[in-house]
């Protein structure tokens, strides 16, 4: 299935059969079948201030885009900046690109059964460029965009890489999609970290990030704990 058009229908069948709606978890989840992963998720301008993980299907895809914001690196941090596809194949005895190193390192033991791990990254582009990423993970041999080629060469044309459709075809949603009230809770303690410290918000997210990689805790617990009055960020 890489015809541009009969995956795009396959998308809105998938959509249909499911309860999450067309929102941009139902597609989410929509086009992780349709890739046969394991899981994924949708984050919108992956390590910036403003970033956010509007959908997770699985707590691998959550913990997996968790530590991506954390080190700042990884595929989807580097599919957003780059504007292309991204893999990496973790796994103790699976060679990972130097530009990879950290990310691969940090996710060492994720999903936790001793397996290669697939993980691949597409753009969510829109007409001004990027605005988000579709990650998705499994096992290394998944089928289609989990971990085979981007593509197939079809009849007398170029190939067609399906994630980057699937992907594609989430711009609209997520461009329309509401945002939180107030921001998410990154964002929230984001902007109580500025007022705290009176640095600029992406000061701010890399002492949030920086809390989070020091004390081996998800983003959102330290989050949480500012929001919480827990943790303080004193000084200029």
């Amino acid at each position: 299935m890489t015809d541009r058009h009969d995956l795009l229908l396959a998308l809105a069948r998938a959509v249909a059969r499911q309860r999450a709606g067309a929102g941009p978890e139902g597609l989410c989840r929509a086009a992780v079948a349709l890739l046969g992963a394991d899981g994924g998720s949708v984050t919108c301008a992956p390590a910036e201030p403003a970033g956010a993980t509007v959908c997770a299907t699985d707590e691998v895809a959550a913990r997996l885009a968790d530590l991506e914001e954390v080190v700042g690196d990884g595929p989807a941090v580097r599919a957003f900046r780059e504007g292309r596809p991204v893999t990496a194949v973790l796994g103790a005895d699976t060679p990972v690109p130097a530009s990879l190193a950290a990310f691969a390192a940090a996710a060492a033991g994720i999903p936790g059964d001793g397996r290669p791990l697939v993980v691949r990254a597409w753009p969510v582009r829109a007409a001004r460029g990027p605005v988000a990423v579709l990650a998705v993970h499994g096992a290394a041999g998944s089928p289609d965009g989990a971990a085979g080629p981007e593509g197939r060469d079809g009849p007398g044309g170029p190939r067609t890489d399906p994630g980057q459709v699937l992907a594609d075809a989430l711009a609209p949603a997520l461009l329309g999609a509401p945002e939180p009230p107030g921001g998410g809770p990154v964002q929230r303690a984001v902007g109580m970290v500025v007022a705290q410290t009176g640095r600029p918000p992406h000061d701010a997210h890399a002492l949030l990030r920086a809390r989070a990689w020091a004390e081996g805790v998800r983003l959102a617990d330290v989050a949480a704990d500012v929001l919480d009055r827990r943790t303080a960020f004193g000084g200029r």
